[in-house]
């Protein structure tokens, strides 16, 4: 155990430890397959938005786990913001989809098109990229909390959080870019 980490006399046990350094890619494994599984079938859009949620939920938990095992309280905020951006992230791309795409439905290439063009750059590239580096922000201000709290190693833990809430921000976003960039052939 380090200087400015957690000790075990907050009641955490050391398989309680583990599971929580692993908390995040335990996340991750959900995303895979629970969106696998949503895809299929009806109402897909509906089920993959509720994964996408709980995987959300899952990282907050995760951040709590995280923090108490391991880290500061104060170190713990970060994460919650980081939530907070993702979710400020996916409303951005919502919002911006329903002013500027004319359609309910993104057609196959339509940001290839000529028309396409700002619409790219408003529902997937400015959302995507400013969310990116808020989270990457708040990755340097988690990192720097966490090591003028004492913390080395957990750092380890702190930096594969971020990357679980980087692919799990970046899902939607892939799909828009799948569909809306023609780049993937059926």
């Amino acid at each position: 155990m380090e200087i400015g980490e957690a000790p075990l006399s907050h009641g955490v046990a050391a398989w309680g430890r583990w599971v929580a350094a692993c908390s995040p890619f335990g996340v991750a494994v959900f995303l895979f397959f629970a969106l696998r599984w949503s895809l299929i079938g009806p109402f897909a859009i509906q089920k993959a938005s509720a994964v996408l949620f709980l995987s959300t939920v899952g990282l907050l938990a995760s951040a709590h786990w995280l923090s108490k095992s391991f880290l500061t309280r104060v170190v713990a905020i970060p994460f919650y913001a980081a939530v907070a951006v993702v979710w400020l992230g996916w409303t951005w791309q919502r919002l911006a989809f329903i002013a500027v795409v004319p359609h309910d439905f993104l057609q196959y290439g339509y940001f290839l098109t000529p028309t396409g063009r700002r619409p790219r750059l408003l529902v997937l590239e400015l959302p995507l990229y400013g969310s990116l580096i808020t989270l990457g922000l708040s990755l340097c201000f988690a990192i720097f909390l966490a090591w003028r709290a004492g913390a080395r190693w957990s750092l380890v833990l702190v930096v594969s959080w971020w990357l679980v809430t980087a692919l799990v921000f970046c899902m939607p976003s892939l799909n828009l870019s799948l569909q809306g960039d023609a780049a993937i052939f059926i």
